[in-house]
């Protein structure tokens, strides 16, 4: 080996065995330890647990406690018995089976002040009930992932203020799932129990339910106490209604379906928002002072929404519905932009909306509500139908069976539509009523009597559009498809009223006629003036008549007719002797006019009182 070489090799060697020094001396010995010890605490270190191997068995003591299998109930006694605070009980996913022994339980819990937990398992075929508070004032009970089923005295039971989440509770012959006061219910089923009749769930007061269902129950699907909550909750299918709740309860997003009875009864005071009740006897039932938005009832086979006094109802729908009403709201009422479409009842009386008095109505629509009735009336689906004092605002009814709107005494109607109803009347109100920019379209019926609009006593029509109304009876007259029809003391002021079957405006005694457009009314098959007065004491003063059969007709006497125009009638004028009428007067033609000029008169008089004839 060269010198230069050896020198390098020596150099490396010295190094080498240097590092190795250095580093045995920092880290210590190199020889493996040997094999791995666990460093983890068992489930028993951190939660002690005394398990439960045979049956009946009684928790003495505060713990955690687990099966360590499926149990059989022994021949006498309740499965287990728990008589301390502060108790876990997990199933484990094991079964606790019953025997058939009468009377007892498969879980009973016995201490008032409680704070147990119960989860993870399956309590079946217990004489009594699966999971129980034996003391109904027991507090803070909870139970998870439990199913309870085939008992005979009920499923799960909890006392005041418990918690049960993600349980099921079938078949039992009492109540699948019950508790007092202040529970609350989160993602639980209760199904098909048997007894009669018994609820699927059944709460006292602040409870609070949320995505759970209720399905094919003896009973109620869901009853609750005053002041409940519950959302995103289905009730399909029971015996009886759907949900049964206390006052002042607060439901939003639930759906009641197919139910027997009421899809929703609710007390006095409650709220139903963004929920629907579809196929029950009657939708919804609630008592004073709720307030219902976004609520739909569809297809019920009695009403759709009952509604008590001073109720509050926006945004609500009910749908072909076989009941006397679609919706039925007591004294008091707001609607705001309700719609009634397609119900269909047999009753005498009946109404897309109806409301008792002193309502307030606002954008409702009531549209295509039809009777089977043998002998439809004015009274049989009717579009709107309200009591005395109500308002009416922008409301539209369309292609009812009966009347368009209906109202009593004292009501007030703006902006409101009826169009091609089939009733008597377009719209009718009762005595001292205001009909003001209106409009009545196509209204057809088979009655003696019928109009586009038609009022009691001491009404005011003003501003109103009434077109095309007519008839279908096999003897026209002038009061067959009548445009405006107003009783004793009334004003009909700047309407315009076309192609009327009968009579364009007629009134009886004492009422004013004042500045408005009627134009061929009562021509072609049917028979009618432009303005018909059958009595005494009105005024007709400052209107159109055209195209009519008679312009103005006056039956009677001590009648006041000035300022009216009437021109291309059959009969421009047809009065009776002994009325004040203004001149007559049929004007000159006048000739062509072209520009600024001074120009004479072609009227023919100065009289300011004078009629028109032409």
């Amino acid at each position: 080996m060269k010198p230069a070489l050896f020198h390098l090799t020596l150099l490396i060697a010295a190094f080498v065995i240097l590092h190795s020094s250095f580093v045995l001396a920092q880290g210590g010995s190199l020889t493996p330890p040997g094999a791995p010890a666990p460093t983890m605490k068992t489930l028993d270190q951190l939660e002690p647990r005394t398990p439960i191997s045979s049956l009946p068995h009684t928790i003495s003591a505060s713990g955690s406690y687990y099966l360590t299998g499926n149990l059989t109930a022994s021949p006498s006694g309740n499965g287990i018995t728990i008589n301390a605070s502060n108790v876990t009980l997990d199933l484990g996913g094991f079964e606790l089976v019953g025997n058939g022994g009468a009377g007892i339980s498969g879980i009973n819990v016995t201490i008032t002040s409680a704070n147990v937990t119960i989860r993870n398992g399956t309590v079946r075929n217990w004489s009594g009930l699966g999971v129980t508070a034996v003391n109904t004032t027991v507090i803070g009970m909870r139970v998870e992932h439990v199913r309870a089923s085939g008992n005979s005295s009920g499923g799960i039971a909890l006392g005041v203020d418990g918690v049960v989440v993600d349980c099921t509770a079938i078949g039992n012959v009492i109540t699948g799932i019950s508790g007092q006061t202040g529970c609350q219910v989160i993602r639980c089923i209760a199904s098909n129990q048997t007894g009669s009749p018994v609820d699927g769930f059944n709460f006292g007061a602040q409870t609070q339910i949320k995505d759970c269902i209720a399905k094919s129950n003896s009973g109620d699907g869901i009853t609750t106490g005053q002041g409940s909550v519950l959302s995103n909750c289905l009730a399909d299918g029971n015996t009886l209604n759907g949900f049964v709740c206390g006052n002042r309860t607060v439901i939003d997003h639930c759906v009641a379906s197919d139910n027997g009875s009421t899809g929703f009864r609710m007390l006095a005071g409650c709220s139903v928002t963004n929920s629907a009740a579809n196929g029950n006897v009657v939708g919804l039932f609630a008592q004073t002072a709720c307030a219902l938005e976004n609520f739909s009832a569809i297809s019920n086979t009695s009403d759709g929404i009952q509604s008590g006094t001073a109720a509050t109802l926006k945004n609500c729908s009910a749908v072909s519905n076989s009941g006397a009403f679609g919706i039925n709201a007591g004294t008091g009422s707001t609607l705001v932009n309700c719609a009634a479409r397609a119900n269909i009842s047999s009753l005498a009386s009946s109404a897309g909306i109806v409301t008792a008095g002193a309502c307030t109505l606002i954008g409702c629509t009531s549209a295509g509500n039809l009777t089977t009735n043998a002998t439809p009336s004015a009274t049989t689906a009717v579009g709107i139908s309200t009591g005395s004092g109500c308002v009416l605002q922008g409301c539209t009814v369309q292609s009812n069976s009966g009347n368009g709107i209906t109202t009593g005494a004292g009501a007030n109607l703006t902006n409101c539509s009826a169009d091609t109803n089939f009733g008597p009347f377009g719209i009718s109100v009762g005595s001292g009523s205001t009909v003001a920019n209106c409009s009545a379209r196509a209204n057809t019926s088979t009655e003696t009597t019928s109009a586009g609009i038609s009022t009691g006593l001491g009404c005011t029509v003003s501003g109103c559009t009434v077109t095309d109304n007519t008839s279908t009876n096999a003897t026209l007259t002038a009061t067959t498809g009548m445009g405006i029809n107003v009783s004793n003391g009334s004003t009909v002021r700047d309407c315009t009223v076309r192609n009327s079957k009968g009579d364009g405006i007629r009134a009886n005694v004492d009422c004013r006629i004042i500045g408005n457009m009627c134009e061929t009314n009562g021509l072609s098959t049917g028979d009618g003036a432009g303005i018909h007065t059958t009595s005494t004491g009105n005024r007709i003063d400052s209107n159109h008549v055209a195209g009519t059969d008679r312009g103005i007709d006056v039956d009677s006497i001590a009648n006041t007719i000035v300022r009216n125009t009437a021109t291309g009638n059959t009969a421009n004028y047809d009065i009776v002797a002994s009325n004040s009428v203004g001149a007559i007067v049929n004007p000159a033609n006048s000739a062509a006019i072209a520009g600024n000029g001074a120009l004479a008169s072609s009227l023919g008089t100065t009289d300011p009182w004078a009629n028109f004839s032409e």
